[in-house]
């Protein structure tokens, strides 16, 4: 029982959530699962929605593609973690060659750009979408966009193919315990006969889940959307108001309540009226005084502290749900201790993305290695699939602290050189092999000089 009795031996709520008010309008229960509380028109509606705010906010825009920035540039190189050292070798050579060509758009596509992408379409879109392909043997990888996963009814069940009989919804095939195992991929035709249901397996669907139930992303400023369309109309309407300010240069208040009629530059009304004259590309308004003649500008206060204080609060209650700082878009705090905690909490939510883009990753790295292998191009070899993927987020406000900060750590043995190379988007192997070839050259140009000029340079050679 979720009843008690009040103080006049009445029953009442134990939380206030469920007790009813006439001053509120009625709501309908959201204690419902995610698919029926978002139905397939609802996602769609949110999902436009949010792609227009993408592409006309900067604020929309500058937080999605700065997460996207940190979490990507400099990060996800591979690293292989095998014991046949030499085939790994081999294989990154063959990778970091793949990688440039991965997309069957081109090499303007490259894995880099593909996980950019992705992270910018898991924010805008609420989904990211790779297909595993290949073309003529080569493998392969295309981004899909949202819209393209999806239905063109409201079945709750597949009716036919070899999915036939399995719970669907707003595109996603799951088979009895919930898991997704194919994605409806929509085809040009309206009449959905190039529709296609494609394998979970080849498919890969990557989102930042908020139900556990959920079948489709949510993007990212999805609570944002109505604060934003009031910024945007309140916006064009103050600029409307400002574009009239800006028309009048001067007030002139005369005893005649006109200009003079010899002036060349008057233009009148259609009752032969003066109503102002042209100046600059500006215009002059008279208006009859009782008190004599001035001359004055127009005073143009807007958009007034109030205005602006309100829209600001609006960006930062709008912001605070992404978890992405305000101060890295449009409003550093100035404040090293408020600097500092916005860093950290950027810096989290890097890492966060970073552990959802990571799987996918390796994900697509392992497809490609496995169909090199299959096709001759690489041999085989154990733990083939034994790849990590370094992730950078060195954000900072001050490098010269964070280099301390580091040189302590590496003292204390708190961290060493593999996770210090790792948050630089570097690889240990990487590293060693650019200091030996730098104390090759080294050696090698010493020697060059020295039998050039006949006499030894100091550190003497071996």
């Amino acid at each position: 029982m979720n009843l008690i009795l009040d103080q006049f031996g009445q029953q009442t709520k134990f939380m206030e959530a469920a007790r009813p008010s006439r001053q509120r309008t009625w709501q309908s229960s959201a204690a419902r699962d995610f698919d029926e509380l978002v139905s397939q028109a609802d996602w769609a509606t949110v999902v436009g929605a949010s792609r227009r705010l993408w592409a006309n906010s900067g604020v929309v825009r500058g937080t999605i593609d700065q997460k996207a920035t940190y979490s990507v540039s400099g990060s996800f190189v591979p690293e292989f973690q095998g014991q046949d050292t030499a085939w790994g070798e081999q294989a990154k050579a063959w990778l970091s060659s793949w990688m440039e060509l991965c997309e069957v758009r081109g090499p303007l596509f490259d894995f880099n750009t593909v996980l950019y992408l992705t992270s910018v379409a898991i924010d805008r879109d609420g989904d990211g979408w790779i297909l595993l392909t290949e073309t003529n043997g080569f493998p392969q990888i295309q981004s899909i966009p949202a819209h393209r996963i999806g239905q063109r009814d409201n079945a709750a069940r597949v009716a036919a193919g070899g999915y036939k009989g399995l719970r669907i919804r707003k595109g996603v095939i799951f088979n009895k315990v919930g898991r997704a195992v194919a994605y409806r991929v929509l085809g040009e035709a309206k009449d959905g006969s190039e529709d296609s249901d494609v394998s979970a397996r080849d498919l890969l669907h990557v989102f930042d889940p908020s139900f556990v139930d959920q079948s489709r992303g949510l993007p990212l400023f999805s609570h944002a959307v109505s604060a934003f369309r009031d910024i945007s109309e309140s916006r064009e309407r103050e600029m409307a108001a400002q574009l009239l300010l800006s028309s009048l240069a001067f007030v002139e208040t005369n005893p005649y309540g006109g200009p003079d009629p010899d002036d060349v530059t008057i233009e009148y009304s259609s009752d032969g009226t003066p109503s102002c004259q042209s100046f600059e590309g500006g215009t002059v308004k008279f208006f009859k005084g009782g008190d004599g003649s001035k001359l004055e500008e127009v005073a143009n206060n807007r958009p007034s502290q109030n205005w602006q204080a309100f829209h600001d609060r609006l960006i930062r209650d709008s912001l605070t749900g992404t978890g992405w700082p305000l101060s890295l878009v449009n409003m550093a705090q100035g404040n090293g201790t408020a600097d500092r905690i916005s860093l950290l909490q950027g810096r989290k939510a890097i890492e966060d993305r970073q552990s959802l883009l990571k799987p996918l990753a390796k994900r697509i790295i392992n497809f490609a290695l496995g169909k090199a292998i299959d096709s001759g191009i690489l041999a085989p070899a154990k733990q083939w699939w034994n790849w990590n993927l370094s992730c950078s987020n060195r954000l900072s406000i001050d490098l010269g602290r964070d280099s301390a900060s580091l040189r302590e750590e590496i003292k204390l043995g708190m961290k060493n050189l593999t996770q210090i190379l790792a948050e630089e988007g570097r690889t240990r192997e990487d590293h060693i092999r650019e200091r030996a070839e730098e104390d090759a050259l080294r050696i090698k140009i010493r020697k060059e000089v020295s039998e050039r000029y006949g006499f030894p340079i100091d550190p003497p050679l071996n």
